[in-house]
């Protein structure tokens, strides 16, 4: 393809810039025909398939393309966009347990402690072109891709990023991986022996707190609030400019004893 990864990458976020300017039909037409250029049976179009779908409400004809990116090796930060998007299109759709599933398995996975398999969490459905998506919700999740040079954008979402590819090396993929979001540094608190509770290492820095604020979403609505709450506050923590240590703290007491929690340490 004469097109350039940098260029076609553009040319899509250009597109997805447009999506509040134009009618969704229009806006749907323009991502299937940029798609077009990409491989048949490529992962990314898939993705961006299955974002466009659930940014214009229709989540039910967005969860297959998920899936099917997903199964055939969606990867980088796309690959962690779309499990948090599947996710919350599952759950927009009433498929909560499955919604959940997904979540706590792939932030065990984040974490170095999953005993299951990503793709195990996944139900296999067949792509479906066509599906009655008039009441579907939108999925506020499946936000538009920033352009491959360009700092963070809409909500949680960055297409840049030098892994998102699928096996066919001769398909479109950003060239540039989003640096890591930069922390204050932890501001000095009285008691310097405080014991804390932080956050066990990661594999990787994709959208992690994404991750858990979707998490945080599906724990309230079974009912584990105070799980939620943990998640939140945890999360929350690194990015204070004081009181880091003690809020971690604070958060880790509200876990009643013997809790097995899915929540960052």
């Amino acid at each position: 393809m004469e097109t350039t990864i940098a260029t076609w990458e553009d040319q899509l976020a250009s597109i997805w810039a447009s999506i509040d300017d134009v009618e969704p039909n229009e806006f749907l037409a323009a991502i299937d025909a940029h798609l077009a250029d990409l491989p048949v049976g490529s992962a990314i179009g898939a993705f961006e398939a299955a974002a466009s779908r659930d940014s214009t409400g229709h989540s039910d004809q967005a969860v297959p393309f998920y899936r099917y990116a997903l199964d055939i090796g969606l990867e980088g930060e796309r690959r962690r966009r779309a499990v948090i998007q599947l996710a919350s299109s599952l759950r927009n759709l009433g498929q909560i347990d499955e919604s959940l599933r997904l979540l706590e398995t792939e932030l065990a996975l984040v974490e170095g402690t999953a005993t299951v398999d990503a793709d195990e969490a996944i139900v296999d459905e067949p792509i479906v072109e066509e599906a009655a998506a008039d009441e579907a919700p939108v999925d506020d999740a499946a936000a538009e891709p920033s352009s491959t040079d360009s700092d963070d954008s809409n909500d949680s979402n960055h297409s840049d990023d030098s892994d998102d590819s699928d096996d066919s090396g001769s398909e479109p993929k950003s060239e540039g991986a989003n640096s890591a979001e930069s922390k204050a540094d932890e501001a000095a608190e009285p008691n310097a022996d405080e014991t804390t509770d932080a956050a066990p290492a990661v594999v990787d820095d994709y959208l992690v707190d994404e991750l858990r604020a979707f998490l945080a979403l599906c724990l309230i609505d079974v009912g584990r609030e105070r799980e939620a709450a943990i998640i939140t506050l945890r999360t929350l923590a690194p990015h204070l400019s004081r009181y880091q240590r003690s809020l971690a703290n604070y958060a880790s007491a509200l876990a009643e004893p013997g809790e097995n929690s899915s929540t960052p340490a």
